[in-house]
């Protein structure tokens, strides 16, 4: 199963859209931080695209640790998000959290910040991560978004 997080208009071939608007083609009605209504580990990838830069700053941990709970072991997320700072990230007033890759290495097993802070700051999960990927609009400019791929660790 692949879950398209905030699709908005956009169909992907294969996933399952969850919005918080019945936009044509949305197959879930949902809105974070409403719990993401799939069993535990019934899931192989969790895709978005413009989307996590809507949500709360307060609802970042919540997310990650239902995203973890819905992924296979094994499974992958993959997010496209506004740099934090840039003219992306700014440019509309719907923007309401900030994300850098650095943010998520709080969720990745394999680095001092997960270690040092997961707990504390209320991560229940485990991630490693798979890659991560800047990208310029077609003027070639400073990064102004980032991709990052994530593995699920069980």
């Amino acid at each position: 199963m692949k879950i398209y997080l905030g699709a908005g208009k956009d169909r992907k071939e294969g996933f399952l859209h969850l919005d918080r608007f019945p936009f044509p083609g949305i197959d879930v009605i949902w809105e974070c931080p409403q719990r993401l209504p799939f069993q535990d580990s019934s899931v192989d990838l969790i895709f978005s695209e413009d989307f996590l830069e809507h949500i709360r700053p307060e609802d970042k941990i919540p997310l990650m640790n239902d995203i973890w709970r819905i992924l296979k072991p094994g499974g992958l997320m993959k997010h496209i998000i506004p740099l934090a700072g840039t003219r992306n990230d700014f440019g509309s007033p719907s923007h309401l959290s900030h994300w850098t890759p650095q943010q998520f290495e709080h969720f990745d097993v394999d680095n001092y910040r997960y270690v040092e802070d997961h707990e504390y700051e209320g991560f229940k999960g485990g991630f490693k991560k798979v890659s991560v990927d800047f990208t310029t609009e077609s003027t070639g400019e400073t990064p102004q978004s980032f991709q990052v791929i994530y593995e699920a660790v069980k």
